[in-house]
C-alpha cells in the first residue's frame, strides 16, 4: 500500500493568489522487487512533481523516473519525501523485505481439487545449497527433485514431485512441503487441497477406427470415487461444450445414427462429468460408410494397410509401441510382426509381401530423417534391416519384387531369393515403378528420362531436350509417364505413353500438375488417365491394348483415379464418391471415397479402418 502524508513546514499567511506555489504530488513510489535474497538489489523508481524529491537510508536527493538501485541486508522500510519551494511537503513509504530462505509452492494452489496422483512443484530462494525438498499429506510423503530449465524443457526450474494419494480418505487435506538448507534451517509451507479424483472412462464399443454404416453402437460406462457420473458422447468435439448426441449416467448403451457424417473421418469424444465437475475424455476416431454396396467381409484389430486376397496387414497402437501382423481373412490366424524397440510404423509405405511383409518406420518423436525399411520373412520370422530409405514414399512392391531409394542410390529386392541389386546411382528418388516380372522404370535425376531396367540391363526409352520425362509407370513390358516443361514457371504437362519401342502422346499439354495413380495408372496393356473436358474438368479415359480409347467419366466436375484393374474394370473418384466403371463405361456409384480400393481374385474390396468391405 502507497502511503502519502502531507504537512507544511514553518509559518506563512496571506498572499497574491496568483503568486501561490502549487503543492508537491507523489504520483508512484514502487520497487521492481519487494521481496529479494540477501545480496541481491532491488530498484527503486519515485515519480513525483511540484517539489524536490529525497529517500531516506542514505540515498538522498532523486529525480523523477529516475531509478535507484538499494541492496538492502535486512527488512528496509523506504520513504520518498517531496518538498516545494514555500516548505510544503508529502511523502510516500514502502517495504523492501530481505529473505535468507524462502520456500513458494507453485502448485497446486491453496483449495485446489486434485486427484490421488498429485504433482508437486516448489521454488526455493537461498544463497546456500539445499540439502532436501519434502511434499508430505498425511502418510504419504515424497522427495521433490530440482528440474533445471536450462538443460530441460520446461518453464520454470525448481523442485517437482508426484505424490500417491491413493489410499487416503476423499476431502479436505493439508500439503505441507519442507526445505531444509546445508545449515539446517528449514522453511515450510501449507496448502490446503480437496482430494476428489476425476471420473474414470471404459469404452467397450467402438473399438478405435471402427465404421458406422452409418449407425454405430456405443457401450461404455464412467465411475467415480465420491458418486454418480453423466456421460455424453459428441461429434468432433475436442475439450467441453457442444451439443451430445447421446448421454446417460454412469452407464450409457445405444445404437448412434450417423448418417450425418456419411463419407467422413470423424472423432467421437466420450465425456465424463462427477459431482465437482471434474471431466474426463477418451476419444475415438471414426469412419462413417452408409453405402449398401459395400459388404463387410470381416473387421480385424486395427488399421489396415494392405490386402492380397487371403490376408491383411494389420498396425495396432500397442501398450508399449506399434504392433504389426499379418491376419487371415478365412481364419483366425494372426502372425505377429517384429517392431523394433522405440520406432513407429509409417503407414505411407508398408506391405505385404510373398514372403512376409515388408515395412518403414520412423523413431519415436522423429521425422522422415530418422527412418528405417524392414523386410520380415513369415517362413523363419526374421528381421532385416534394409537401412534409410530416401525418400519413405520411395518403396514400391510389385509380386515377388519391390524398390526403394537410399541416399541417390534405388535398390531392387526380391523377397523370394533376398537379392539387393543396385539398379541406379542417379534416379530420382520418388515415384519410381517396378512390375511383378522385376522389370524397373525410373527418371534419371540428371538428364530427366525414362529409363527402363531389365535383368542388369538400363536402355532409355525418352530423353528430349526441350521437355522433361519422370514419374513412370511400368506393367512390365509398356510405359506411362508424365512430360512437362522443365522446372519451375508455368510449367505445362502431358500424359505419355510407350510401348517399348514408339512413344506416344495420350493427352494435350496443360496448366495443371499430373500426378502418378491419381492421373494415370498402367495394368496389363491397360492405361487410365485423365484429360481435359469442354468445361476445363479432368475426366478419366482408357487406352486398351490395341490402342482404343475410351472416355470412362461424364461429370461437370473433376474424375481421377483410384484403381484399374488388368481386366479394364475402373474404380475412379469424382466429388468425393468412389465409382466403378465396367469396360465399356458403364458406372455405378459404391460409396464414399474413404479408404483404399483393390482388385483380387477377380473381386473388387475396399479396406476402410479396421474393416474389410466386398464390392457388391
Amino acid at each position: 500500500m502507497l502511503i502519502v502524508s502531507a504537512f507544511l513546514a514553518g509559518c506563512g499567511g496571506g498572499g497574491d493568489e496568483d503568486n501561490v506555489v502549487p503543492a508537491p504530488e507523489i504520483t508512484s513510489f514502487t520497487a521492481s522487487s519487494d521481496s529479494i535474497l540477501q545480496g541481491e538489489s532491488s530498484t527503486l523508481i519515485a515519480v513525483f512533481r511540484n517539489g524536490a524529491g529525497s529517500i531516506n537510508n542514505g540515498i538522498g536527493a532523486v529525480t523523477s523516473g529516475v531509478p535507484v538501485t538499494v541492496t538492502p541486508l535486512v527488512d528496509t522500510s523506504y520513504t520518498l519525501t517531496v518538498t516545494n519551494s514555500v516548505g510544503l511537503s508529502t511523502s510516500a513509504a514502502l517495504d523492501v523485505t530481505v529473505d535468507k530462505f524462502a520456500l513458494i509452492v507453485r502448485e497446486p494452489e491453496d483449495g485446489q481439487l486434485v486427484s490421488s496422483d498429485l504433482t508437486v512443484f516448489a521454488q526455493v530462494i537461498t544463497p546456500l545449497d539445499i540439502a532436501f525438498v519434502t511434499a508430505t499429506v498425511e502418510g504419504a510423503s515424497v522427495p521433490l527433485t530440482y528440474v533445471d530449465c536450462v538443460q530441460n524443457d520446461c518453464d520454470e526450474s525448481g523442485f517437482l514431485g508426484q505424490l500417491d494419494l491413493t489410499d487416503l480418505d476423499r476431502g479436505m487435506h493439508v500439503l505441507i512441503v519442507s526445505a531444509e538448507d546445508i545449515e539446517g534451517d528449514v522453511v515450510s509451507k501449507n496448502v490446503t487441497i480437496v482430494l476428489d479424483d476425476p471420473p474414470i472412462v471404459t469404452i467397450r464399443q467402438p473399438l478405435p477406427l471402427s465404421v458406422a454404416r452409418p449407425d454405430l453402437l456405443v457401450d461404455v460406462s464412467c465411475v467415480d470415487d465420491v458418486g454418480d457420473c453423466d456421460l455424453a458422447v459428441l461429434v468432433n468435439q475436442i475439450g467441453p461444450g457442444g451439443s451430445p448426441i447421446a448421454s446417460g449416467t454412469n452407464t450409457l448403451m445405444q445404437s448412434i445414427n450417423l448418417d450425418q457424417y456419411d463419407g467422413n473421418q470423424i472423432t467421437l469424444l466420450f465425456r465424463a462429468t462427477d459431482s465437482a465437475d471434474q471431466t474426463s475424455a477418451e476419444y475415438r476416431e471414426i469412419y462413417v460408410e452408409a453405402s449398401d454396396r459395400l459388404i463387410t467381409v470381416k473387421d480385424f484389430a486395427g488399421r489396415l494397410l494392405d490386402f492380397d486376397g487371403q490376408q491383411v496387414l494389420v498396425l495396432t497402437a500397442g501398450e508399449s509401441g506399434d504392433e504389426l501382423s499379418v491376419a487371415s481373412v478365412d481364419a483366425d490366424t494372426v502372425m505377429a510382426i517384429e517392431v523394433p524397440a522405440d520406432r513407429v510404423v509409417d503407414t505411407r509405405a508398408s506391405y505385404l509381401t510373398p514372403t512376409g511383409a515388408i515395412y518403414t518406420t520412423q523413431e519415436v518423436g522423429g521425422n522422415v530423417t530418422t527412418s528405417r525399411l524392414y523386410d520380415w520373412r513369415s517362413d523363419d520370422d526374421s528381421l532385416t534391416d534394409l537401412g534409410q530409405p530416401n525418400s519413405v514414399v520411395s518403396l514400391v512392391v510389385s509380386g515377388d519384387y519391390a524398390i526403394y531409394s537410399q541416399g541417390t542410390e534405388l535398390w531392387l529386392r526380391q523377397f523370394s531369393t533376398g537379392a539387393n541389386t543396385l539398379v541406379s546411382s542417379g534416379a530420382g528418388n520418388i515415384n519410381n515403378s517396378v512390375a511383378s516380372n522385376g522389370v524397373v522404370a525410373y527418371w534419371a535425376a540428371g538428364t530427366y528420362s525414362i529409363v527402363k531396367y531389365e535383368a542388369g540391363v538400363a536402355s532409355t526409352l525418352a530423353e528430349d531436350l526441350a521437355y522433361w520425362n519422370t514419374y513412370p509407370l511400368t506393367d512390365g513390358s509398356r510405359f506411362v509417364y508424365r512430360k512437362h516443361d522443365p522446372c519451375c514457371a508455368n510449367q505445362q504437362y502431358a500424359i505419355t505413353y510407350h510401348d517399348g519401342t514408339v512413344e506416344t502422346l495420350l493427352t494435350n499439354f496443360r496448366g495443371s500438375e499430373v500426378t502418378q495413380g491419381k492421373d494415370y495408372l498402367i495394368a496389363d496393356g491397360f492405361v487410365a488417365y485423365t484429360d481435359l473436358g469442354g468445361l476445363n474438368q479432368t475426366h478419366v479415359w482408357t487406352r486398351d491394348p490395341g490402342g482404343s480409347l475410351t472416355q470412362r467419366t461424364f461429370f461437370g466436375s473433376n474424375s481421377y483415379i483410384d484403381e484399374l484393374a488388368g481386366n479394364n474394370e475402373l474404380m475412379f473418384i469424382n466429388a468425393g464418391r468412389r465409382y466403378l466403371s465396367e469396360p465399356d463405361a458403364q458406372y455405378t456409384e459404391v460409396g464414399s471415397d474413404l479408404g483404399i480400393s483393390s482388385y483380387e481374385g477377380g473381386t473388387w474390396y475396399v479396406m476402410i479402418g479396421r474393416s474389410l468391405f466386398l464390392v457388391n
